[in-house]
C-alpha cells in the first residue's frame, strides 16, 4: 500500500499521473467517491488493475478509508475522504469530466442523485432546493432524501450552503409525520410509560441520568421509546438517537459517536448550529487518520463546542440508546465505553441530559452501576391484552378464552386472533391447548394449528418446515423444498404461484428484494422449537439449501450456504471451514438465528467476540481456558479491542500453565504488553528468555516487536548490546517499528534502534534523536513532528492565542531550518519541549488500564489525583500562566489522554504509582517518565549513546526548577505543592510530612552535595530524585525542600 506518513494512505489526487500504481489507486479513489456505497471489485475494474500486488496495493488504499463492515458487502467511502477528493476534483476543474465518466460506469443507479449533487442538477438545484423548503406541504421522506444526499455531496456541492435549512425542514416535516411504530397507537404501558417520562424531567432537574428498559423481542421496547419521544415534545429536548444495529456505529469508536452527536444536534438546533457543523467538519478531518485505539477518545474541543451550544439553548438533551443487546454482544466493553463517552458530553456542558437504553435481556454486566432499570417488560396488562384483541377483531365469545391462554404474550394474542379468524369462535375451546404451558410452547402450538387451516397442502409444506431456511424464492421451493418434502416435480409457474400465494400471508412472511422470509418475532420462537422437533430433517434441508446457494454466482450466495452450513451442525457435528471476508457479511439477525457455537465460530472468524471468558465468569482460570483465551485475544488484538483483551485476560489467562516459547505465549506477553498488565508480561517473558536466552524472535511481527520493547524497557543496555550482534534481526524490526498498528511501539525500541546505528524512519523518537544530537538523516521529520504534536493538543484545548500563535512560528522556522530551530530560549525552546512530552506511546496503555471496569471503584481517587494537574501546555511559569487546561482537571475515564495532550501523561502515572503504588503502576510510570526525560533531553535507557548531548537534568525539570528558584519565597511554594499532595495521604501530621514518610527510603539513596551554588545543589538533587524515581511532578519541589537551610535527605525535623 502507498504511504504518505506511518499509517495514513497516500493522497493522491486528480492530477496523479494516469500510468502506474498512483494513478490507478485515484482512478478508484474516483470511483468511490462518486459513489453511496460500493462494490471494491468494481472499484478495481474500473481502476485497471489485474496483478495480485497491484490489487492488493489500490484494495488497501480504499480500505484504509472506507467502511468496509456493511452488512451487504459493500464498502462506503469515508466523509472526509469523501469530501477532499471531490473537493480535489473541483478545484482541478476536473469534476464535471468525473461526473460524466461514472454515468458510464456500474451502479450509476445508486449514484445518481449523488451525482446530480456534485452537478447542482435537477432537485439538487439550488432554486429548487429554495423551492423545496418552502413548499407548503413537504414530503419528509423527499426532504430527507435531499438533505441526506447533499450533505454526503459536501462542500463541492453548488448547493452546498443550502444544506442547514434543508435539515431544518426535513427536522421540522418529520416531527409532522406519525411515526411508524406508533400507526396502530400504544397499546398499554401506562404504568412504564408514566415511569419513564417522571425519570426523563427528573434527570433534567438534577436526578439520575439513565435508564434501562429491557425485555423480550417483540414486546415493544421500541415502541415504548417513539412513545415517550412523542409525549416529551412539550419539554422541546433535543434528541439524539444511537440505534447500535447500524453496523458503522461503533461503541468504542468514541470519535464516531462524537461526530454523529454533533451532526443529530446541529440538525435539531437549525440555523444557530452553524459553528457545530464548522468544528464537526474541522474535528472530522482531524480524527480521519486516527488507528482504531487512538478513536477511543472523544474529541474534547468538539464536545466542548456541542454543550456551549446546547446551553446556549436552553433546552434539554435526551439521548435514546436503542438494540444496546447488539451492542453487548459485540464485547463487554462496549456498552461501558458509550456510556463514558456520554459521562464526557456531561462533563463538556452537554445538560441537561436524559438517557434512555433499551434491550432484549438483563443490563449489561459493566454499566449495571451506572443505570436504573424498569422491570423487565414482559406480558400486556389484563386491560392493554383487553384493547388488543378487541383492535384484532376477535370476537366477544372468543376473547376470554384467547386472554386466559396468553396471559398478556402480544404473540399468543396475534396467533389465537389469527386462529379464530381462521376457523371461528370456538376454535380455541376446540384445540385442546393447556393455559398452564409456557407461553413459548403455547404460541407453538398456535402457530401449527393456524397453519394447518391453510387449504392447499403445498403451501402448508412450503410454510412448515419450509421457512426453517431463512429465506425462500421460487427457484428455492423448485428445486430444492419440492423434492425434498415429496412434492414431486414443480413447474417454475407452480413455484412462482406458491411463493405469491405465501406472501399474502402477511401475519406469516415479509418481503424484501424479491424474497420472502419467517416474521422475525415469529422465527425468534418458532425456529428453536422447529429444529427440535426434527433435527434430522433440518439438517438435511439446511444441506440442500447451502448447495443450492454454492451454485448461484451472486456475491451474497457465499454468505447464504454458510448459513445454511452452519445450522446444519447446530445440534452436533463438525463446524464448516468458515472464509472471514464471508463471515463479515452476517448480519445480527443472522447470528441471532444461530446456536451458541456456530455463531462464536462466525465471531471469532471475523475478528469478533464470542460468549467465552465474559464479564460476570466466575470459575478460576486453568490451562483449557488460558489455551482458548490466548485464540481469542489474538483475534482482539488484530480488531484493536485493547479493553475487551484486558477483561478477557483478566478472567480466563493462568500465564504459569503455558509453555513459555509456544504461540500462545507469544500472544500473552503481546496482551499483557498492550493491556498494561506489565508485571506478569515480565514474569512470562523472563521464563522465556530463560528458556531461549538468545532471545529468537517470533515470526508474528507484533509480538516480536511487543517482546522487544518489554525487553528495553527493562533491560535497555543488553537491547542495544543484542542490536548490535544481531544486524538482520535489527534491520527487521527497525522496518516493523514505524509501521506498527499503535503508537505504542514507539518508545524505547526506536531509542535503541538509532543508538544502534539501525535505520528507524518516520518515528518520533528519530525527529526527537535530531534535537539532542548534531544527527542531519533526521532532522527533515521535525516539522511534521511538531505540527502533529499541536494537532493534539488543540483537540483537547483551545490554546490561548499567544501560544498557539508561537506553536505555529515554532513549526514555521523548523520547515525553514528542515529541523530542530537551533536558536530558541525563553518560552519558545519550553514549549517546543514540552511539546515533545505530548503524544506518549504510553497514553492508549494507561487510559484503557483506568477505563477497565476493575478499576472503576477508584475513580473518585483517580479524580483527586487528577486534580492536581490543572496547568496547560506551559504550566510552572509564574510569570506566564497558560490557561489552554481550562477550570476542570483532566478527570474520568479519559484522564490519561487528556493529561498526555497537555504534556502531563509522565508526571500523572508517577503520582498514581505514588499514591496506588503497584507492580504494574510503577512500571508504567518509570517507562513513560524514561520517554518523557529522553524527549527532553536527558537520555534514561541506560548508557547514553556518544552522539547524545549529556545533561543530567531533562530541559522540562530544569526550566520548573529555574521558575521556583527565581520566584518568591521558594521554600515556602515547595512546602505548599508537597502539602497538596500530602492532603490525599492518611495520617495526622504535616500533609508534607506525609510525603516525606513515604518516600523515605528512596530520599535516602539521594546524596546531599555539600559545594556550589544554591542552584547547582539543587540541579544535583533533582537529577539524583530523578534517577531514584522519584515522582517527577514534585521533583524541583523535593530538591528545593531538601537543599533549604538545614535540610537533609530524610523525612526533615519533627519526623515521627
Amino acid at each position: 500500500m502507498m504511504s504518505g506518513g506511518p499509517g495514513q494512505p497516500e493522497r493522491a489526487g486528480p492530477g496523479t499521473t494516469p500510468g502506474g500504481i498512483d494513478g490507478r489507486v485515484d482512478r478508484a479513489r474516483r470511483f468511490a467517491a462518486l459513489s453511496v456505497s460500493y462494490d471494491p471489485e468494481k472499484a478495481l475494474e474500473i481502476a485497471g488493475v489485474s496483478g495480485l500486488s497491484d490489487r492488493l496495493s489500490v484494495a488497501g488504499a480504499l480500505s484504509v478509508e472506507s467502511d468496509t463492515d456493511q452488512a451487504d458487502g459493500r464498502w462506503r467511502l469515508r466523509p472526509p475522504a469523501r469530501a477532499r477528493i471531490l473537493q480535489a476534483l473541483k478545484e482541478a476543474g476536473a469534476l464535471d469530466q468525473a461526473l460524466a465518466e461514472r454515468e458510464t460506469q456500474p451502479d450509476y443507479t445508486d449514484a445518481a442523485d449523488l451525482c446530480h449533487a456534485l452537478a447542482g442538477r435537477d432537485v439538487y438545484a439550488e432554486d429548487s432546493i429554495a423551492r423545496l423548503v418552502g413548499a407548503v406541504a413537504a414530503d419528509a421522506g423527499a426532504l430527507q432524501r435531499a438533505a441526506s444526499t447533499l450533505a454526503l455531496a459536501g462542500p463541492a456541492a453548488p448547493a452546498a450552503d443550502r444544506l442547514p435549512a434543508l435539515q431544518l425542514a426535513a427536522s421540522a416535516a418529520e416531527e409532522q409525520r406519525p411515526d411508524p411504530l406508533l400507526r396502530h397507537g400504544i397499546v398499554g404501558r401506562e404504568p412504564e410509560l408514566a415511569r419513564i417520562l417522571a425519570h426523563c424531567r427528573a434527570a433534567w432537574t438534577g436526578g439520575p441520568q439513565a435508564l434501562f428498559i429491557g425485555g423480550v423481542g417483540g414486546v415493544g421496547k421500541s415502541t415504548i421509546l417513539a412513545e415517550t419521544v412523542r409525549r416529551l415534545k412539550p419539554d422541546a429536548p433535543l434528541v439524539v438517537s444511537l440505534d447500535f444495529d447500524r453496523p458503522s456505529l461503533d461503541g468504542l469508536d468514541v470519535v464516531g459517536l462524537s461526530l454523529e452527536t454533533a451532526r443529530q444536534l446541529s440538525v435539531a438546533l437549525g440555523a444557530r448550529a452553524a459553528p457545530l457543523r464548522e468544528a464537526r467538519l474541522k474535528a472530522a478531518g482531524a480524527q480521519s487518520g486516527l488507528v482504531k485505539a487512538e478513536r477511543r477518545t472523544p474529541p474534547t474541543a468538539l464536545l466542548q463546542e456541542v454543550g456551549r451550544l446546547v446551553q446556549a439553548s436552553g433546552r434539554p438533551v435526551l439521548v435514546i440508546l436503542d438494540t444496546v443487546e447488539v451492542l453487548a454482544a459485540r464485547g463487554d466493553s462496549h456498552p461501558l465505553a458509550v456510556f463514558e463517552f456520554l459521562g464526557a458530553c456531561r462533563d463538556a456542558g452537554v445538560v441537561p441530559l436524559a438517557i434512555l437504553a433499551a434491550g432484549r435481556g438483563d443490563v449489561p454486566a459493566l454499566i449495571r452501576d451506572r443505570v436504573e432499570a424498569l422491570p423487565p417488560l414482559t406480558g400486556l396488562d389484563e386491560r392493554s391484552a383487553s384493547d388488543l384483541v378487541q383492535r384484532l377483531d376477535v370476537p366477544s365469545p372468543a376473547r376470554p378464552a384467547l386472554l386466559a391462554l396468553a396471559r398478556g404474550n402480544p404473540l399468543v394474542l396475534r396467533l389465537g386472533a389469527r386462529l379464530v379468524a381462521e376457523a371461528g369462535p370456538g376454535a380455541l375451546d376446540e384445540s385442546g391447548l393447556a393455559g398452564h404451558a409456557s407461553e413459548r410452547i403455547v404460541a407453538g402450538q398456535l402457530y401449527r394449528l393456524v397453519l394447518s387451516r391453510l387449504s392447499d397442502p403445498e403451501l402448508r409444506a412450503i410454510a412448515h418446515p419450509g421457512l426453517l431456511l431463512r429465506r425462500l424464492n421460487a427457484g428455492l421451493i423448485r428445486e430444492v423444498l419440492a423434492p425434498e418434502l415429496g412434492l414431486g416435480p414443480m413447474t417454475e409457474p407452480r413455484a412462482a404461484e406458491l411463493l405469491d400465494e405465501l406472501r399474502r400471508h402477511a401475519w406469516l412472511v415479509e418481503e424484501a428484494g424479491g424474497w420472502v422470509s419467517h416474521r422475525s418475532d415469529l422465527r425468534e420462537v418458532m425456529l428453536p422449537l422447529q429444529l427440535a422437533a426434527d433435527p434430522v430433517r433440518a439438517r438435511r434441508l439446511n444441506r440442500l439449501a447451502a448447495a443450492w446457494f454454492d451454485r448461484l454466482p451472486e456475491p451474497w450466495a457465499p454468505r447464504e450456504a454458510l448459513y445454511h452450513r452452519l445450522q446444519a451442525v447446530r445440534s452436533g457435528g463438525r463446524l464448516p471451514p468458515i472464509d472471514p471476508a464471508v463471515a463479515e457479511q452476517f448480519d445480527d439477525a443472522m447470528l441471532a438465528d444461530l446456536g451458541q457455537r456456530p455463531r462464536d465460530a462466525v465471531l471469532l472468524a471475523r475478528g469478533g467476540r464470542s460468549s467465552f471468558g465474559r464479564a460476570g465468569t466466575k470459575a478460576a482460570p486453568t490451562a483449557g481456558s488460558t489455551l482458548r483465551a490466548a485464540s481469542e485475544l489474538r483475534s482482539l488484538l488484530d480488531q484493536g479491542e485493547v479493553s475487551e483483551a484486558a477483561g478477557l485476560a483478566s478472567r480466563t489467562v493462568a500465564e504459569e500453565t503455558v509453555d513459555p516459547l509456544s504461540s500462545e505465549a507469544d500472544v500473552l506477553i503481546e496482551a499483557f504488553w498492550r493491556i498494561g498488565d506489565w508485571a506478569r508480561a515480565r514474569r512470562l517473558l523472563r521464563r522465556r528468555d530463560q528458556a531461549a536466552p538468545s532471545w529468537p524472535l517470533p515470526p508474528v511481527d507484533s509480538h516480536a516487536l511487543a517482546q522487544m520493547q518489554l525487553r528495553a524497557e527493562f533491560t535497555p543496555d543488553a537491547v542495544r548490546i543484542w542490536l548490535a550482534r544481531h544486524r538482520d534481526e535489527a534491520a527487521r524490526l527497525a522496518r516493523l517499528v514505524p509501521h506498527s498498528r499503535e503508537r505504542t511501539f514507539g518508545g524505547p525500541l526506536a531509542f535503541l534502534l538509532l543508538a544502534a546505528g539501525a535505520e528507524a524512519p518516520q518515528t518520533e523518537e528519530a525527529a526527537i534523536w535530531s534535537v539532542w544530537t548534531d544527527d542531519a538523516r533526521r532532522q527533515a521529520d521535525f516539522p511534521r513532528l511538531l505540527s502533529r504534536k499541536l494537532d493534539l493538543v488543540q483537540r483537547e484545548a483551545k490554546l490561548p492565542p499567544d501560544t498557539a500563535a508561537l506553536a505555529e512560528t515554532l513549526i514555521a522556522q523548523a520547515e525553514r531550518e528542515g529541523g530542530p530551530p537551533r536558536a530558541l530560549a525563553g518560552r519558545g525552546r519550553d514549549l517546543m519541549v514540552r511539546l515533545l512530552a505530548v503524544g506518549s506511546p504510553y497514553a492508549q496503555i494507561a487510559g484503557e488500564r483506568w477505563r477497565a471496569s476493575e478499576r472503576h471503584h477508584l475513580q473518585d481517587r483517580l479524580a483527586a489525583i487528577a486534580a492536581l494537574f490543572t496547568d496547560g501546555i506551559l504550566d510552572g511559569d509564574p510569570d506566564n500562566p497558560d490557561p489552554s487546561a481550562g477550570p476542570d482537571p483532566p478527570a474520568g475515564p479519559f484522564a490519561a489522554e487528556r493529561l498526555d495532550a497537555r504534556g502531563r501523561l509522565s508526571e500523572w502515572l508517577g503520582a498514581l504509582a505514588f499514591y496506588l503504588p503497584d507492580a504494574d503502576n510503577r512500571l508504567l510510570a518509570r517507562a513513560a517518565e524514561r520517554r518523557r526525560r529522553s524527549a527532553a533531553g536527558a537520555w534514561a535507557y541506560g548508557r547514553a549513546p556518544k552522539p547524545w548531548r549529556p545533561r543530567a537534568l531533562d530541559a522540562t525539570q530544569e526550566r520548573r526548577l529555574d521558575a521556583l528558584l527565581g520566584g518568591a519565597a521558594p521554600e515556602r511554594r515547595a512546602l505548599e505543592r508537597l502539602r497538596a499532595w500530602g492532603d490525599l495521604l492518611p495520617g495526622k501530621e504535616d500533609p508534607a510530612q506525609r510525603v516525606l514518610h513515604r518516600l523515605e527510603s528512596l530520599l535516602g539513596t539521594v546524596g546531599q552535595p555539600l559545594f556550589g551554588s544554591r542552584r547547582e545543589r539543587a540541579l544535583a538533587v533533582a537529577a539524583g530524585l530523578a534517577r531514584a524515581g522519584a515522582p517527577v511532578a514534585l521533583l524541583p519541589e523535593l530538591a528545593i525542600h531538601l537543599t533549604g537551610n538545614g535540610a537533609s535527605a530524610g523525612p526533615g525535623p519533627g519526623a515521627s
